[in-house]
């Protein structure tokens, strides 16, 4: 009889698959019965999610009885798979023999004569370009994936397994049968962390696997916060039971939603040396918690994955468009590219099947189909007028990271005119209005303080800002009125998630902003002088530094702390780790944002907010963030005259701010603010007016008094500003009928234009405008004149357009024209476009600033370069590419200069092979630089003065505790018993403080310097290696010792440990301290100044990250 014939892969002449391993278990007792009555009572046993299971036992079954001589192809259990090259394996190897082979194995086989480029789950050697139907493979191979399907294992254990292939963690032989086996039958939470457990025995991480070691609690609450896994497996119970419960009304938890797991790849070049054909490898990385989107919430978190391309391989442009179109098999699942936004593409799972190398023709598996999907988000048919470009890009509405808000029903949602000027210029741009009770909806679901006036939206096909109804007749249910103006794609809405709000950002503004560059030299150009931008500049450095140096009286030291607080953007940044992808929609944001007037993410594609690096160490207690090191120092009775560390620490925060305020030249104005632009629905505002209003009343009129209402002159701008027109000089002014509405920037409707269109062409979809009251700014400046505002008129001769429609689309292209492979690949042509052009926006904005600086700001050349800038912004949407000839001429006009004072604000505007480009007059921004420095100076030597320590601080309270200790045990050794056992308990105590030392020592020495800049050293790492030197050292601190008696508790032991630490270090160390004792006993060296220091009460962390100390 023949040896029975079953596919794999053919690189490896000892692998055995699917079937030998799984399917064919024979037992003593089985070798007298047919092979056939063996397979069905072993087929019985395995359980497979594929359908075509039965029907490849059946073929087995068949080859086996007829006795056939040639090879046999069966149809493998998992049609994903695909049947692929055949090898020989003789059905009569012993069980035994198979179970003790170490990896997936067995005897060698004959080679089947098949080629590499049929099976995309075989390495091959260098094969002729693949075309956009041969599927490339991301992991796994085929028998590794049999495997995995015949113990079903769950998503993300295949997921974590295929990441550390990918990464080159493990390699396949390290994924052993026993391995597998122990995978089998857990849930993502229990078996994802479990993988890298068993597969890869030196994790980075020894605090990620927390489940079965004594710091699992301690952990608990920063692993739950980023942990997906949790997450997953609500996703695959909840979805599988209803398709709609993802999107955020699940019965028995209402406040639930789907798309919170965020999969992510990275684009990898094995070998570009060939331009031609250059090699690509797609790498996966961790999964996260992050933000959802519609998307995500309507097919399941897994559906999709992001590949991030690299910016070393921008220029494989046509390669790139190439590669992503062809079928990517993750897991035996079939992904395609649908999107692609700033160099990452987006793929999804479709229902398709890998047979014979291919994808099949007639196999499927539950699900949609890549043209499926995007009809079912785009209808091409129902949007005939729209542009190709236009199409491709309203993808970005369902991958815009989004909570569900309220579900409207079909007649709630009503269309209603936009305001339309007698000049033709559309007034209510990008705006609708929403009911009270929708609003309320909002504001109950996300739990804001105050009812938002307006809220940034995706509904169906529509984008922009619903806001605040001026007459509501105070309905029960939601009603949402939209403008043609915010109609995107024109749809029939036939799934639930068609009729949901998904609400992007609510209203709010913050206050006291600093200036961009850009607005700077806008306000400079238009009258205002450097000496009022001087005096803000030093002003605000002088405001900024001057608590860090109170330290005298009875309020000093909470002030110092609320200072702390708003500096470092502290109960933002802790609300934003709790809220894992909830931070841009709530309004936490990092101390950058609150600054700094600078670009939206308009489409809202940014990803995971709120990186989780910078969470506390919860075994010794020490915050990573200086500031919130800083804080728990003060709050706990420590300051900077008696606390070395806390002194240290709060020098460098004030350095750093310096610093950072003398490059960025961060002119901060008090009287400013920056919210949404609204339009005035009421038509109360006439031309030229606006209303601003805030929810508090936490703004500084020109009189110096708090209020919350602006009125008089005032200066409004917006991102970009590149034109002396993009700053405008308006009235506010105060309207009864509008105070009912706050924190938006409400704006005429009356006049020629739109005003938002003033604002380098802005409009009322979520556009951000910043708002200047301040005297000093306002009053020289002049308006410029309005032809600034107006594009030169040869501007489109710079351009080429792809301007095809999508009905001209279908009339060469339709899918029974050209059939469905040839048909999507025309759509990927659109949908990947951003691919195939190199993003000119950075150059453009670099060639406009040095035009500003050779030329100068008012120049016709400048002008053209901030219109070119604006309109390669918008080039996906638009079409517009700029023509290579004219590429080329600015180039070399302009790339080969750079600007001096943009190096120093950013040292990577390197001058490698550039020259410093000569400034046509004296530029305001090197001005006002050189004063920076000046003053910075000033203030880094008064501080050095001021902080200078005169002899060495050593605080009794801390060296009490083991003092105390020391005394006792000697007492007990002294007493009628003579016991030595506190004693050497102590003595095991010095032992392990000094062996934690020594490893601290160790590890500070060790750092790597030449790979850091200026050999910094250990502070020049990144938070994550950081953090993972510090949390080791502060584990093996707790881990010990173990004591021999009972005269030390459970409790006390750890105050002792920490008390002698800093007695060893204070005693050790070079300058009488160091950060050992804190990095390692935070918590405990706290608590022991607590207790000394008098009355205190003890809090859970949960409600002390939630506590502010209110400041004077």
């Amino acid at each position: 009889m023949d040896p029975i014939v079953i596919s794999d892969d053919e690189d490896d002449p000892n692998d055995i698959t699917l079937v030998a391993d799984n399917i064919i278990d024979i037992t003593d007792d089985d070798e007298a019965k047919p092979l056939s009555d063996q397979l069905k009572r072993n087929a019985s046993s395995v359980s497979l999610a594929s359908t075509q299971y039965s029907d490849g036992i059946d073929a087995l079954i068949e080859a086996y009885e007829s006795e056939r001589d040639e090879d046999v192809d069966f149809p493998t259990a998992n049609p994903v798979l695909g049947a692929g090259p055949s090898r020989v394996v003789n059905p009569s190897i012993s069980p035994a023999k198979r179970a003790n082979s170490d990896t997936l194995s067995s005897q060698p086989a004959k080679k089947p004569k098949v080629a590499h480029a049929d099976d995309p789950f075989v390495d091959a050697p260098p094969v002729p370009p693949p075309d956009a139907q041969t599927p490339f493979l991301i992991s796994c191979k085929r028998h590794l994936q049999a495997c995995f399907d015949t113990r079903n294992l769950v998503f993300g254990v295949q997921y974590e397994i295929s990441r550390l292939l990918t990464n080159r963690e493990i390699t396949e032989p390290d994924v052993k049968y026993e391995l597998l086996d122990q995978l089998r039958g857990l849930n993502n939470t229990d078996g994802a962390p479990k993988v890298v457990k068993l597969l890869k025995r030196n994790s980075r991480d020894p605090s990620q696997d927390t489940s079965h070691n004594e710091f699992s609690f301690a952990y608990a609450k920063e692993k739950d916060a980023k942990f997906p896994w949790k997450e997953q497996d609500l996703e695959d119970e909840r979805l599988a039971l209803n398709k709609d419960a993802g999107l955020g009304f699940y019965e028995d938890d209402p406040g639930w939603y789907a798309g919170k797991v965020n999969y992510r790849a990275r684009l990898k070049a094995l070998d570009t040396s060939t331009s031609a054909n250059p090699q690509f490898d797609i790498i996966l990385e961790q999964a996260e918690l992050g933000p959802s989107n519609r998307f995500a919430r309507q097919f399941g978190s897994k559906y999709f994955l992001r590949v991030k391309i690299p910016k070393q391989l921008w220029n494989h442009d046509k390669n790139l468009v190439t590669f992503f179109k062809r079928p990517f098999i993750l897991n035996g699942r079939v992904y395609r590219a649908f999107y692609e936004k700033d160099k990452t593409v987006f793929l999804f799972m479709t229902n398709e099947v890998v047979h014979n190398g291919r994808i099949s023709a007639d196999r499927f598996h539950p699900g949609y189909s890549l043209v499926q999907f995007l009809e079912w988000h785009n209808p091409i048919d129902l949007n005939l007028k729209q542009t190709m470009t236009k199409w491709a890009s309203r993808f970005a509405l369902g991958l815009s990271n989004s909570a569900p808000g309220p579900v409207l029903q079909p007649e709630r949602l009503v269309a209603i005119d936009d305001i339309v000027s007698a000049q033709n210029s559309d007034m209510t741009d990008g705006a609708g209005i929403a009911n009270i009770a929708t609003l309320r909806a909002i504001q109950r679901k996300f739990e804001f303080e105050f009812l938002p006036t307006a809220v940034q939206v995706r509904i169906n096909g529509t984008k922009g800002l619903i806001c605040r109804a001026s007459n509501d007749a105070l309905e029960n249910d939601a009603l949402v009125q939209v403008r043609p103006s915010m109609v995107k794609i024109k749809t029939e809405p036939t799934d639930l998630a068609h009729r949901i709000i998904d609400v992007l950002r609510v209203s709010h503004a913050r206050v006291q902003t600093r200036l961009s560059a850009e607005v700077i030299i806008n306000l400079a150009h238009n009258g205002v002088p450097l000496t009022a931008l001087k005096q803000l500049l030093e002003e605000g450095l002088d405001q900024m530094v001057a608590p860090f140096m109170e330290w005298e009286g009875p309020e000093a030291m909470y002030e110092l702390w609320a200072m702390l607080c708003r500096h470092g953007g502290v109960l933002s940044a802790r609300a934003a780790r709790q809220a894992a992808g909830l931070a841009r929609l709530k309004g936490y944001a990092e101390k950058k944002d609150e600054d700094e007037f600078e670009e939206e993410d308009e489409d809202a594609l940014n990803g995971v907010e709120g990186s989780t690096a910078w969470w506390t160490d919860p075994v010794s207690g020490q915050p990573s963030v200086l500031e919130e090191t800083v804080m728990g120092l003060l709050d706990s009775g420590f300051t900077p005259q008696n606390c070395s560390v806390l002194r240290d620490k709060l020098l460098k925060i004030i350095k750093a701010a310096i610093g950072t305020y003398v490059k960025q030249c961060r002119v901060l104005v008090p009287m400013s603010a920056t919210a949404f632009i609204v339009p005035d629905e009421d038509g109360v505002l006439e031309s030229g007016e606006i209303f601003f209003k805030s929810s508090r009343r936490n703004l500084v009129g020109p009189d110096g008094l708090e209020t919350d209402i602006i009125t008089g002159d005032i200066l409004l701008t917006r991102h970009p500003c590149k034109l002396p027109s993009d700053v405008r000089k308006w009235k506010a002014v105060d309207k009864p009928c509008l105070r009912d509405r706050s924190d938006v920037i409400i704006m005429s409707v009356k006049g020629e234009r739109r005003m938002a269109d003033y604002l380098s062409g802005g409009d009322y979809d979520g556009d951000k405008g910043l708002l200047i009251w301040q005297p000093e700014l306002v009053q020289p400046f002049q308006n410029s004149d309005l032809s600034y505002s107006v594009p030169p008129e040869d501007i489109d001769e710079n351009f080429s357009k792809t301007n095809e429609t999508v009905a001209q689309f279908l009339s060469r292209a339709s899918r029974h024209k050209v059939g469905d492979e040839i048909y999507l690949e025309y759509l990927q042509d659109f949908l990947l476009g951003g691919l195939s052009y190199p993003s000119v926006v950075g150059s453009y904005s670099n060639m406009h600033d040095v035009s500003t600086l050779t030329l100068g700001y008012g120049h016709p050349e400048t002008k053209r370069l901030a219109y070119m800038f604006c309109m390669v912004l918008d080039g996906a949407k638009t079409g517009l590419r700029v023509r290579s000839e004219v590429m080329q001429k600015d180039q070399k006009e302009y790339n080969s200069k750079v600007c001096k004072w943009k190096e120093n604000m950013d040292p990577k505007e390197s001058t490698y092979n550039k020259f410093y480009a000569k400034p046509c007059r004296p530029f305001i921004m090197d001005k006002l630089q050189a004063d920076a420095e000046k003053h910075g100076e000033d203030k880094q030597k008064a501080l050095e003065k001021f902080f200078a320590v005169k002899k060495k601080i050593y605080d009794a309270v801390l060296a009490a505790p083991w003092e105390d200790a020391r005394k006792r045990a000697e007492a007990a050794s002294r007493s009628e018993f003579g016991s030595q056992a506190m004693s050497s308990d102590l003595d095991k105590i010095e032992e392990h403080v000094k062996s934690a030392y020594a490893q601290h020592v160790q590890a500070k020495n060790r750092t790597p310097r030449a790979h850091n800049k200026k050999g910094a050293g250990f502070t020049a790492l990144s938070i994550e290696k950081r953090q993972d030197v510090l949390r080791a050292q502060s584990r093996h601190f707790a881990e010990g010792p173990v004591l021999s008696s009972f005269c030390i508790s459970d409790y006390e032991l750890p105050i002792l440990k920490a008390s002698y630490a800093y007695i060893h270090d204070a005693k050790h160390s070079s300058e009488g301290w160091s950060r050992f004792p804190w990095d390692v006993a935070y918590r405990d060296l706290c608590d022991i100044k607590v207790r000394a220091e008098g009355q205190s009460k003890t809090v859970l962390g949960g409600f002390y990250e939630r506590m502010k100390v209110m400041s004077k």
